[in-house]
């Protein structure tokens, strides 16, 4: 939980309104059924002019009013003196507001974080009771920030880098790397890259605790900037991405082939040449993905239209087609096995994507942090650049 204690001047006061409102929100030792008989006139009168009410248990030279607020498990104690508002925040829910201003909807916080929309709307709305104002507004069919929002969204993302930051500084100097590393990458990198660099992290470093979570690109960047990850693991067509709030490091380039059977025609071409493959059957992702787009733009740049028979959301589905049906595909080498018996072949009109890691510069300083890039770094430097010249 996070402290925030700030002047009165600038957070309205959250006085009762009636000893109805006293009775339920005031703490243990100030609830009673009715107001104290021996104050019970004064109270009464400061309520009925809008004054915080107090009973015998409070004391005017320590504090105006106490009030507690029970949510599940969740409890948050603000205590409003004459000078200072303490607020207790959950940095939890702060990431979801930031992810909410990166998303732009409820949904879209939902699908990246793994949660039902309802649970960050409960979230988000538990927020607002810890602020004490709203933070959201509606705008047509959808929720957007309101002044008070952005004002927290901004502030929130400097809190939780402070918190980033003394955590850093407190384990520093420690030679053992120990605490929680949030990762993230896409399919084919957690097989080829991620597991096999943690695994024997992990058998190191007992007290390192890693947590992995598949993401695509465009979903990790946001959570990413929200705080909610400390290292990203993503891929670009081109060199080029938003590394806004990040420090980025290039692991290695990862070439886009035509994956094909070993006894399919085209490795008998003479001319190594997309449109050699013309005449072809394809297979590929569903449309609008990045693999079925480079298909669709190379192929126009060679002058012919696919024939594509079979599209798939997973790769490995899309490598059985190729050995089951004789399709030929397009695919990153990367997404393909070592011991699937295709044949990988490069050609000058199809691209190279840049794999890089992304972290959080509050967290990159941290020992367990530079472990996991170190291990990552060190598997990209065994794979190298992915060789292909023997996949034939």
């Amino acid at each position: 939980m996070i402290a925030a204690i700030s002047n009165l001047r600038k957070v309205a006061p959250m006085a009762p309104t009636s000893s109805k409102c006293w009775r339920a929100m005031a703490p243990p030792s100030c609830r009673q059924k009715t107001p104290p008989t021996t104050a019970g006139a004064a109270m009464r009168e400061n309520e009925s002019a809008g004054k915080p009410i107090l009973c015998e248990n409070c004391r005017p030279t320590e504090t105006m009013w106490h009030s507690a607020f029970v949510q599940g498990e969740h409890m948050q104690h603000f205590v409003h003196s004459k000078r200072t508002v303490v607020l207790m925040l959950e940095p939890r829910r702060l990431r979801l507001l930031i992810a909410f201003a990166e998303n732009g909807t409820v949904r879209g916080v939902a699908d990246a974080q793994r949660l039902s929309p309802s649970s960050v709307s409960q979230q988000l709305s538990l927020l607002e009771r810890e602020v004490g104002a709203a933070l959201l507004e509606r705008h047509g069919r959808g929720l957007v920030l309101t002044p008070p929002g952005r004002v927290l969204v901004r502030r929130s993302r400097e809190i939780l880098e402070l918190m980033d930051l003394a955590r850093a500084e407190v384990t520093e100097g420690v030679d053992e790397p120990v605490g929680t590393v949030r990762l993230a990458a896409f399919s084919s990198a957690l097989n080829r890259i991620v597991i096999p660099a943690l695994r024997r992290l992990e058998k190191r470093w007992p007290r390192l605790r890693i947590e992995i979570s598949e993401l695509d690109p465009h979903e990790s960047r946001p959570a990413l900037h929200a705080g909610m990850l400390d290292l990203a693991v993503i891929a670009d067509l081109t060199p080029a991405g938003d590394t806004s709030g990040s420090a980025s490091g290039l692991l290695l380039n990862d070439p886009v082939v035509v994956v094909s059977a070993k006894d399919h025609p085209f490795m008998e071409h003479r001319e190594q040449e997309l449109r050699a493959l013309a005449s072809a059957r394809w297979a590929s992702n569903r449309p609008g993905t990045y693999l079925s787009d480079l298909l669709e733009s190379a192929a126009a740049r060679a002058d012919f239209v696919p024939d594509v028979i079979g599209r798939f959301t997973s790769d490995d589905l899309l490598i059985d087609a190729v050995l089951e049906r004789g399709v030929v595909a397009l695919l990153p080498a990367l997404a393909v096995p070592d011991d699937v018996p295709v044949a990988l072949t490069r050609l000058p009109e199809l691209p190279e994507r840049s794999i890089s890691l992304l972290s959080s510069r509050s967290s990159r300083s941290r020992a367990a942090t530079r472990a996991v890039v170190d291990a990552i770094q060190e598997r990209c430097e065994a794979i190298s650049s992915v060789d292909i010249r023997d996949r034939r």
